[in-house]
């Protein structure tokens, strides 16, 4: 089963972006997202919501891959 990171980390490579521009866009901190792909920081449901919204992705789904590092 891939992490929460993982899939935060493949959604922002297939959109071919950099750290930078992801940041700029959803307005969390570029070194936070960093620490969500490493899996070093869980990020908060609002921070959860807005990167599903920017990758096109389930947030329910990352949701619940968050609750399960718990």
């Amino acid at each position: 089963m891939k992490s929460l990171g993982n899939i935060l980390k493949i959604a922002r490579e297939e959109k071919e972006m950099i750290l930078r521009k992801v940041s700029a866009e959803v307005d969390i901190d570029q070194s936070l997202i960093s620490k969500f792909e490493k899996d070093e920081r869980k990020p908060t449901k609002e921070q959860l919501i807005r990167l599903a919204d920017f990758y096109n992705l389930s947030a329910t789904i990352l949701v619940l891959e968050a609750l399960l590092l718990m």
